[in-house]
Formats: structure tokens, sequence, C-alpha cells
């Protein structure tokens, strides 16, 4: 992947416009964001990449909670064949005004992996939503991508002599053992 701060979507929203009673919030990435998502995460295409979430908004922090849905083409680490595969990723995330990104970095390197994750900074009173669901993508996909029947095929190359064949033929016909 490429530079994380250099994220191929961007969806910004503005904390102050999300309403007290929350923001419902749909989108779908154009051909050339899909493109740019594909050479992100190293694969062939994407088809398509949509989110739903829900954006609540309380006092200092926001929390986006919902789905995203790609459809991408993946190459299979067996069979080095393109497949097409779907990734539904679930997403929660939440926001502070009070966070910083330096903070939540120390923070994160003492942080309990049980207790909840730490907010992300809100910047300059927005959120970015299309960089949460590149990233999110790109956690959701599997490091080792497999088609659905894709084997391992050894196929015996019977045109040729076995190596050992020619070793026992030096020892005079005596086979190994």
């Amino acid at each position: 992947m490429t530079d994380p701060h250099n994220l191929p979507l961007r969806r910004m929203i503005a904390v102050g416009d999300i309403p007290d009673r929350g923001l419902d919030l749909h989108f779908e990435a154009t051909p050339a964001e899909c493109a740019a998502v594909a050479q992100w995460i190293d694969a062939p295409k994407v088809t398509s990449l949509t989110a739903d979430y829900r954006l609540i908004r309380r006092g200092s922090q926001v929390k986006l909670s919902g789905t995203l849905h790609a459809v991408l083409t993946r190459t299979c680490v067996v069979t080095l064949e393109p497949f097409e595969t779907v990734v539904e990723e679930p997403v929660t995330m939440r926001f502070s005004e009070h966070a910083s990104a330096d903070g939540a970095a120390e923070a994160s390197i003492s942080h309990d992996a049980d207790e909840e994750d730490l907010p992300d900074p809100i910047v300059n009173g927005r959120i970015d939503v299309g960089a949460v669901t590149a990233e999110f993508l790109s956690l959701g996909l599997d490091p080792y991508p497999r088609k659905a029947d894709g084997e391992f095929r050894y196929e015996e190359d019977t045109g040729k002599e076995n190596p050992f064949a020619a070793l026992a033929k030096l020892k005079g016909g005596q086979g190994p053992g």
C-alpha cells in the first residue's frame, strides 16, 4: 500500500452539520475513486464501493457506525488468476475534538486490548468518512486471497528421468536404501 496519509477516497463531513437526531449518510465512490482505491490496496480492480453510515454527535464526540460494501477483483495466491470477491465490512469509530493525532498514537502504545479504542481526532471541525472507508476496506481484505476452487496442482513431469535413477546407475544399478 502507499502512504496512509495520502488516502484515495475523501468525503469530508462538517461536525457542525450533524443534527442532534443524527445523520444517515450514503455514498458511492466514483469510477475514478474506485480506480484510485484499487491502486492503493494493490487490487486489479474495484468495481464498486459504497458505504452506509450513521453519525451521532454528543457534545465534542461523534460516533460513526455502519457498513461498507465493495465488489473487487483480487489475484488468487495459489493460481495467480484474477477472481471477483465481495467485501461487507462493519465500521464503528469514535471521533473527538479533544483527541490529537499525536496523543492517540502515544496512548495506543500502552493501550489495553480489552478497552474500547481511543477516539480519532476531529480535524478542523471535520471528519473524513472517505478515509475511514478506505482504511476499513483495506483492513477487511484477506491478506492471502484465494479463489473458491483455487487448488495447487502438482503435475509430475514424466518426460524426464528421475535424478535418483541416474545416481543408482552410477552406483551399479542399486536403488537408494
